[in-house]
């Protein structure tokens, strides 16, 4: 019973991770098309920028959080076999490569969220926002597991 339990626990939650995934990659991209339009336009840096970046870093910290979740429950009791993981593309990549991607994502996107505002000219703000979320999009695409369904759990 206790076992089952968790185990509806754990589907819920990775039905959220999978939503939530489509959220944080439409928040980069609006974070994005701004901090890019900031940048080559020369726009003023205004409060909308700031707080969709915020945002947009919430939603990243909310998906590390149920993925670290999933990762305790599912994955972690996997690495008792080194080997067998490591030696299997899809065991791999979701017990090593897409947690260090994901992790890579949001260290960036806290690092381009303070760092522009800690910067005080508006055209630096808007180019280190582009150039560290650039950076996130590249982590999330190249972490994110491609080979599974768009919208599992649904």
């Amino acid at each position: 019973m206790q076992y089952s339990l968790w185990r509806l626990l754990l589907n819920i939650l990775l039905a959220l991770h999978n939503l939530n995934r489509w959220i944080v990659v439409v928040l980069i991209v609006v974070v994005l098309v701004r901090a890019y339009a900031g940048w080559l336009q020369k726009k003023g840096w205004v409060d909308l920028d700031r707080r969709v970046s915020l945002w947009t870093t919430i939603a990243l910290d909310v998906q590390l959080l149920l993925g670290l979740v999933l990762y305790l429950g599912d994955w972690l009791p996997l690495w008792s076999d080194v080997g067998a993981v490591m030696s299997t593309p899809l065991l791999r990549l979701f017990a090593l490569e897409h947690p260090f991607y994901a992790l890579l994502a949001v260290i960036a996107a806290h690092v381009g969220s303070s760092g522009a505002r800690r910067t005080a000219d508006a055209l630096a703000q808007h180019r280190f926002l582009a150039l560290a979320f650039s950076l996130v999009m590249l982590f999330i695409l190249v972490g994110m597991p491609w080979s599974r369904p768009l919208l599992r759990g649904f």
